[in-house]
């Protein structure tokens, strides 16, 4: 089994985008658990509209290149364009942070919500330990 790190992001119609893109990810990955969505500031965009970031962890038998393209055609079916890249808006984003020890996006990987969202991811896993 590999343990995946996925991360979600919108700045368009957040509520209706994240919530397709969770429950596609929740069809083909059945051992999912997510993080509490949160937003932050746009990075690198000049549109000041803010994004809900969700982290997920995924623990799969597929294969990275398998897991990447699954998420990407996630994307292209809730809707992103590439001519929205232009307007910068972002429908949907998913990106495949971390395989395993494989880190594949160092700068998305460290920044701050995403560390926090791990962190609870783990402590929740703690806690479910604990309970049993």
């Amino acid at each position: 089994m590999h343990r995946c790190i996925i991360c979600l992001g919108s700045n368009y119609h957040c509520k209706e985008h994240m919530g397709q893109a969770r429950r596609m990810l929740s069809q083909a990955f059945p051992r999912i658990r997510f993080a509490k969505e949160c937003s932050t500031s746009p990075y690198g965009l000049s549109n000041p509209s803010l994004f809900s970031n969700q982290v997920a962890l995924v623990e799969t038998s597929l294969e990275e290149q398998n897991v990447y393209n699954i998420c990407k055609s996630i994307e292209a079916a809730c809707g992103r364009l590439p001519e929205d890249k232009i307007r910068e808006i972002v429908r949907i984003d998913i990106d495949l942070l971390r395989v395993d020890d494989k880190i594949r996006k160092a700068d998305d990987f460290n920044r701050i919500y995403v560390q926090h969202s791990l962190r609870e991811l783990v402590s929740s896993d703690n806690n479910n330990l604990s309970d049993k």
